[in-house]
């Protein structure tokens, strides 16, 4: 984090009598303990603060509200000085809601729409300013690109210290993007403040879950904090035969040679378990009400013994951050990761579905697909004043590399099995 100091100095030069001392010595506690010369009056001078600001990023933020932002400039600069509306969900504010999803995470934060897909397949899905961001086109991880395919990379809020939604065009900072803005996820890293919890929960639809949080400086090596966290979840969902079981951990260590200088090591694995079902319903029978009324909310509309929905990840990587020169930070990050999918679906067809019918279409999805991925950036910024005018400036640059293997057959299945509607509300 910033350090932010403030110093005040003064030194002088004094020569004085005794008697002047010793009428110094006599004065009453909390008076002055500036000599004051014979025959004059006693004053006090009033010293300008000089404020002196650590160029270093911001990771956490303590309590509810963030006053500080990295991601609208790539610098540590102040919200309300940042030209971009800038919106954060910290740590607190996740726990106090109870996130389980970036889509939950992100609900409340103005000009976001969250798309509710429960039994779906695929990652999160949502809309910043009327702009849909599919294929994590907008999300970031430590200003990093999250991913580049919706089937091959999913999220698990717990990992993250706080989530920072910018709003807007902001191409010239990121590279290629949806003129919406950019939501980037800023991970947990090591604190060489002790911090530990520990937590057992569970709620409806057979949930049990249990995290881990552990961090703080490394016994006997005072430069250098890790941090390990973790969760497992067993889990159904609103969807019948559709868990919802995830596995996450994330171990990092922290090497502070200095004050100028900090290299930070990430490493994550996480697998995610759905249904992978396809629960596209149509308007018939799910808003508007059929003559046999409405689909069950926990309609199936796949096979349990076919359903299959895993994704696994793995990633790798650091960040790198050193300051040369005073208000001057050179910051370099790369991240390395790999996953695996593998999405056996029935899925509805509403396209398929005659017009009028008390039912709906199905087919078999087959897919299966791996991706690996290498993406860096690497930037200066720095502040500086001309004529009276103070300037934060960012100037580098960065790289992305995704390579995927994809393979998936729809078809429909030979007797096109139909589900029927239901009459439950």
């Amino acid at each position: 984090m910033r350090a932010l100091l403030a110093f005040g100095f003064a030194g002088s030069v004094i020569l004085a009598a005794l008697g002047q001392a010793q009428a110094q010595a006599s004065k009453p506690r909390g008076a002055s303990n500036t000599p004051t010369p014979v025959g004059a009056a006693e004053a006090s001078v009033q010293l300008e603060e000089l404020s002196v600001e650590g160029q270093q990023p911001t990771y956490g933020t303590t309590g509810f509200v963030a006053t500080r932002s990295t991601a609208g400039t790539k610098g540590n600069g102040s919200i309300l000085e940042t030209p971009a509306t800038v919106s954060v969900i910290t740590r607190e504010e996740l726990d106090v809601r109870g996130v389980q999803d970036l889509n939950t995470a992100v609900a409340y934060t103005p000009n976001v729409q969250a798309v509710d897909y429960p039994g779906g397949q695929g990652g999160p899905t949502f809309t910043l300013r009327g702009f849909t961001a599919n294929n994590f086109d907008n999300v970031y991880e430590d200003g990093l690109r999250y991913g580049f395919n919706s089937f091959d990379q999913n999220v698990e809020p717990y990992a993250y210290e706080r989530i920072d939604v910018v709003k807007g065009p902001i191409s010239v900072l990121y590279g290629a993007g949806q003129p919406g803005g950019i939501i980037n996820l800023v991970s947990k890293r090591p604190s060489f403040t002790p911090f530990n919890e520990v937590f057992l929960q569970g709620g409806n639809r057979s949930r049990i879950q249990a995290g881990f949080d552990l961090t703080g400086p490394v016994e006997g090596a005072p430069q250098f904090a890790y941090r390990i966290t973790g969760l497992i979840r067993n889990a159904d969902s609103q969807v019948r035969y559709t868990p919802d079981d995830r596995t996450f951990i994330a171990p990092a260590i922290t090497w502070r040679p200095d004050a100028d200088t900090s290299l930070t090591l990430l490493a994550k694995y996480a697998e995610f378990r759905g249904g992978g079902s396809e629960q596209s319903l149509p308007i018939v029978g799910s808003i508007i009400p059929s003559a046999r009324g409405f689909y069950e909310r926990g309609v199936f509309v796949g096979q349990p013994n076919f359903n299959t929905g895993l994704l696994e990840n793995k990633e790798i990587g650091y960040i790198l951050d050193h300051t040369f020169a005073p208000g001057w930070l050179f910051h370099s990050a790369f991240r390395a990761y790999e996953t695996t999918a593998k999405y056996d679906a029935v899925g509805a067809s509403p396209a398929l579905t005659p017009a009028g019918f008390q039912s709906v279409s199905v087919f078999p999805y087959l897919r299966d697909q791996s991706s690996q991925g290498l993406l860096a950036d690497n930037h200066v910024e720095g502040v500086f004043d001309t004529l009276g005018i103070q300037h934060n400036v960012a100037f580098g640059v960065d790289f992305q590399n995704y390579l995927r293997r994809d393979a998936h057959l729809p078809a429909r299945l030979p007797d096109r099995r139909r589900q029927p509607a239901d009459r439950s509300l």
